[in-house]
């Protein structure tokens, strides 16, 4: 098989290839953490986090290729993984690693052993006084029932909305950002990023989309900031056309008080594509609240995306929200909803996703939780267009083994 091949006037590599890319790159993130623990970089701390879960999912739709059988199923799933967390004076970096095993009770020839992963890390370092740079790097390899243990008590992000609605997904998202503060009332950032995405089934096998953010803020007052921000997209595709996107917009930043923040972006949506070019409108907006009990967390934007598996490039509006609560001191209720719309695609393919659960924590090291999720999209590459899935799980983290250089 070639490593690359010309398509539609840009380079695409195939998924072998990328696939030993993304490996590479993790083998070196876990060098770079673990060279970060030697004498010459003098990290303070440390901690290593293992865990195992046991539980059981039920689901009356198991999403496949449209030729394939669905049905409901009882899956029995143990999870392994840990995080590793570093703490310097001036740095802070996490890893998270988890893969599972499945036993379904009816499709037996679905059973499978860690061949589903994910992989999370990010690193802050404190340059300066007045620089910060910061990096974000998740990896996704599994089958859609893996992305939906990975929800959690949050809104299913972008990503994760696309892998519902997949029977195979690797996906792979890199960030960026450097912060530089020029005076208590001027600061700026800089931003890049990209995203690989590929499915074995839909119109578009592979797609990846890379780019970049520039942004200046302005203290107005003790609350409110504002300034310029411009965001542009590369997207190319395995089978399609290769599109661009440009966004000017005014980006602003509130915060209400110490439990209320807001910040969002809005400006034209540019979009250069083989058919032409279209202007749209296109923003960001998210706001947090955090209060003694309570945790409110509202995302929503309009912005282009890559859709593997539906239709190359489109505007993507996307909302999400969740909320939790503290019941006690060990228990936490939580409810979470998403909706997320390709609105350039053939067939403006849709996903929603909601639901609620608790999680209570019977010592430390153990917690039990429970979890509904609803699925719903009409996109042509499932069958059927719902699923509905209790999860239920009980999870053992015992303390970390901590060493301190």
């Amino acid at each position: 098989m070639l490593s690359k091949e010309d398509v539609n006037g840009g380079t695409v590599c195939t998924c072998d290839t990328l696939i030993i890319l993304r490996r590479a790159a993790i083998g070196i993130a876990l060098t770079v953490i673990i060279s970060l623990t030697s004498p010459a970089r003098a990290a303070d701390q440390l901690e290593l986090w293992p865990r195992i879960s046991l539980g059981e999912m039920l689901t009356d739709n198991l999403i496949q290729e449209t030729n394939s059988g669905g049905g409901g199923d009882a899956i029995t799933v143990v999870a392994l993984g840990g995080s590793a967390t570093l703490d310097s004076d001036k740095r802070t970096s996490d890893l998270d690693y988890v893969t599972d095993a499945e036993l379904y009770a009816r499709n037996s020839s679905l059973n499978e052993a860690f061949h589903n992963q994910y992989v999370g890390l990010r690193d802050n370092e404190q340059l300066t006084g007045a620089t910060n740079l910061s990096v974000n790097d998740t990896f996704f390899s599994g089958q859609e029932r893996f992305a939906q243990t990975l929800i959690g008590s949050s809104a299913a992000t972008p990503l994760l909305s696309q892998a519902l609605v997949q029977n195979n997904v690797l996906t792979n998202g890199f960030d960026l950002q450097l912060d530089h503060r020029f005076s208590d009332r001027f600061s700026s950032f800089a931003n890049v990023h990209q995203v690989f995405f590929s499915t074995s089934s839909g119109q578009t096998s592979e797609s990846f989309q890379q780019g970049g953010e520039l942004a200046a803020y302005y203290k107005v007052n003790a609350r409110l900031s504002l300034g310029p921000d411009f965001r542009f997209n590369d997207m190319r595709f395995s089978n399609e056309p290769h599109a661009d996107s440009y966004q000017p917009s005014l980006g602003a930043k509130l915060i209400w008080s110490e439990e209320l923040s807001i910040d969002g972006t809005a400006g034209p949506l540019i979009m250069s594509t083989s058919s032409g070019t279209s202007i749209d409108f296109g923003y960001t907006l998210s706001s947090t609240y955090t209060g003694e009990r309570w945790l409110f967390e509202l995302f929503s934007a309009r912005a282009p995306s890559i859709s593997a598996g539906t239709s190359g490039s489109s505007v993507n509006q996307y909302e999400g929200g969740s909320v939790a609560y503290l019941l006690s001191r060990r228990t936490t209720a939580f409810i979470s909803g998403s909706f997320n719309q390709f609105s350039r695609t053939s067939n403006s393919s849709y996903g929603t996703t909601y639901g609620g659960g608790i999680i209570h924590r019977l010592t430390k090291s153990i917690s039990m939780s429970a979890q509904f999720i609803r699925f719903q999209t009409n996109s042509q590459s499932v069958n059927g267009n719902s699923t509905d899935t209790l999860m239920l799980s009980i999870k053992y983290s015992p303390q970390p083994w901590v060493f301190s250089f």
